[in-house]
């Protein structure tokens, strides 16, 4: 489980807290199957729906090199936004 030290510093700095949360989460995905498991699943599947919604959108059969760099890079965009709860885009 992911445990935050202090949560002083989440207010405002989160570059110095990004580099803080990248050392938790790197040590908890280590030491915890189970959290691995959540990481691992809830990437998966954010490229299975944007695989999926990406070829019915464009109603593509096929899908080039450059379409899966795009929904690989917009699924680890919303997995990231899912984990974080921060939107950058917004």
């Amino acid at each position: 489980m992911i445990k935050i030290k202090s949560n002083k510093n989440l207010r405002f700095n989160f570059k110095d807290n990004a580099i803080h949360f990248s050392d938790d989460i790197r040590k908890d995905l280590r030491n915890d199957k189970g959290l691995w498991m959540a990481f691992k699943a809830n990437i998966a599947i954010q490229f299975q729906d944007h695989y999926r919604s990406y070829k019915k959108i464009y109603n593509k059969k096929y899908l080039t090199t450059e379409d899966i760099h795009k929904i690989s890079n917009d699924a680890a965009e919303a997995f990231l936004n899912l984990w974080t709860h921060i939107d950058f885009n917004n």
